[in-house]
């Protein structure tokens, strides 16, 4: 196999073939009509394990969808009426209108459309309440975008009066029958990259036929990300996590949260446990680890600010942790937009990150300060 294009975003290319009338594979019986196969080649994305596209030689494309930890295909997404792989895919096909627009179940999914595709493409959606983003909450004020919010999930009539093309939704999410809408599952939380969850910007921008700004998008980003990548010059050991029912729990080290700590030069304490997923680490093992560590990375919500008094509160043995490390440093998530614009501008973890291991009191994006006594 061979790279083709000449842009990072090159893909695999990779053939397939497919017979769309049973009389196209082996001999035909009689006058039966005899159709060529279908030939399919499989795209790929840069970083993302979520989904890849699938061209057919009428130019015709789909796309699959599948669990970024497991390969499993999950959906393939087609758009109004073209051919389906479905003698080569095992997986739920979703027909979809690009053209008609988006709902979103979630405020992570509107900032993915927005930065690959722009604001006209997106319709509404639920949790309004948890947007941050100054230019979505304008376009709800306006009325130009609907506040879909109800139960289960979202309000059903206003929903089916806005008609999207398509409503973005979580893995197994309960979705009412009564909607009548083709749902999309996002699994960009699933990613164990950074930059692969930012990546699925080019899924929406797919699906709302502007792939060319996504993908342009997405490049840009890479770039800003790779440039801000530094090469330790000795170990900085970190950690995170906290303690909840007397164990202490910590994203894995294949998450994205360990590749931004390596990325930024550090190197992630838990090491070694080959997880993706949150672990759970005995509560004695994890505070003789605290002694050899030069950092601990707290992230956690505070509306009036998050101090040490607030830690201590959650569970009184973080104190034991917090006396144990060099250091403690805290992401608030009431101020930084950690699951909206974090999600499609993950250089900016990665610059404050980077700055707090050199020293600085914040990092640049003050997405990060030291925590003090």
């Amino acid at each position: 196999m061979r790279r083709f294009g000449h842009s990072p975003l090159f893909a695999w290319l990779v053939p397939v073939f497919a017979c769309i009338v049973s009389s196209s594979c082996g001999e035909g019986n009689g006058d039966e009509l005899q159709v060529a196969p279908l030939a399919w080649t499989v795209r790929k994305p840069h970083v993302a394990h979520g989904f890849e596209w699938w061209k057919n030689s009428q130019g015709e494309e789909v796309m699959v969808t599948r669990h970024p930890r497991t390969g499993k295909a999950m959906q393939i997404v087609v758009k109004d009426d073209a051919s389906v792989p479905l003698d080569l895919v095992d997986a739920a096909v979703t027909r979809i209108r690009p053209t008609d627009g988006v709902a979103t179940t979630s405020t992570t999914h509107v900032h993915l459309l927005a930065a690959g595709s722009g604001w006209d493409s997106w319709v509404g959606g639920n949790s309004i309440q948890y947007l941050r983003d100054t230019t979505a909450l304008s376009l709800v004020t306006r009325g130009d975008a609907l506040n879909l919010s109800g139960e289960p999930l979202m309000d059903a009539e206003l929903l089916i009066a806005a008609a999207p093309g398509w409503v973005s939704t979580m893995p197994h999410a309960d979705v009412p029958e009564q909607w009548g809408q083709a749902t999309v599952e996002v699994m960009e939380h699933l990613e164990p990259h950074p930059l692969g969850r930012a990546e699925w910007m080019r899924a929406f921008g797919w699906m709302t036929n502007r792939s060319l700004g996504a993908d342009s998008a997405f490049e840009a980003l890479s770039r800003r990300y790779h440039d801000a990548r530094v090469n330790p010059a000795q170990p900085f050991r970190m950690f995170t996590g906290s303690i909840a029912d007397g164990v202490w729990h910590a994203p894995g080290d294949g998450s994205f949260v360990a590749q931004w700590i390596e990325d930024a030069g550090g190197t992630y304490l838990l090491e070694g446990n080959g997880s993706d997923d949150n672990v759970e680490v005995g509560l004695e093992r994890m505070l003789s680890l605290t002694d050899s560590a030069h950092a601990w990375v707290v992230v956690a919500y505070g509306e009036q600010g998050y101090g040490m008094d607030d830690l201590i509160a959650e569970d009184p043995r973080h104190r034991y942790a917090f006396d144990g490390v060099d250091d403690v440093w805290i992401c608030n998530t009431a101020k930084a937009d950690y699951f909206g614009a974090l999600v499609v501008n993950p250089d900016w973890m990665l610059e404050d990150l980077a700055a707090m291991i050199q020293g600085a009191d914040e990092g640049p994006n003050g997405l990060i300060q030291r925590l003090t006594p």
